[in-house]
């Protein structure tokens, strides 16, 4: 299995209230940590330590000190288009990230992901991507189709 192409891009730290954000910015291709815990001051220490950009509804982060972008849509393909266009964020390295752990994926060879997907999917695919810490295996189909096109459509509007 080899790394999918690696870039040094911006990177960041969604907060307790911007899951499905953190989700969609992995889809588009941004390492995206996604932090639970509602303790303002480890966020910030990881931010920091990781060199993150912050990602918050919260307004407490204001007498903080630190980087942040403070998301005022509610929707998160909304939020999405807030952060792209924030950060003039490029459509370059959609589907590099795991949507579940955040972890790069890596190309996988047919034959190495037997047994691991659908006999269906296995006999009709022939791309895979696998994800190295939580085993999850990605395929380009319709419903990465319809997360792109999702995708395009907020970017396009304007």
């Amino acid at each position: 299995m080899e790394p999918l192409e690696d870039k040094k891009e911006m990177k960041f730290i969604a907060d307790a209230t911007l899951g499905k954000l953190a989700k969609w910015l992995r889809i588009f291709g941004y390492d995206t940590l996604f932090f639970r815990e509602s303790d303002i001051d480890s966020l910030i220490k990881t931010a920091r330590k990781e060199e993150r950009i912050v990602l918050t509804k919260n307004t407490a982060f204001c007498k903080k000190g630190t980087p942040y972008k403070f998301i005022k849509s509610i929707k998160p393909l909304d939020q999405l288009k807030e952060t792209i266009k924030e950060y003039q964020l490029r459509k370059d390295n959609m589907f590099a990230f795991c949507i579940i752990c955040n972890a790069k994926l890596i190309s996988a060879k047919k034959e190495e992901i037997m047994n691991k997907v659908p006999d269906f999917v296995f006999l009709n695919r022939e791309r895979f991507h696998f994800c190295p810490k939580c085993k999850k295996v990605f395929w380009p189909g319709t419903h990465r189709e319809g997360m792109k096109k999702k995708i395009l459509s907020i970017i396009q509007k304007d």
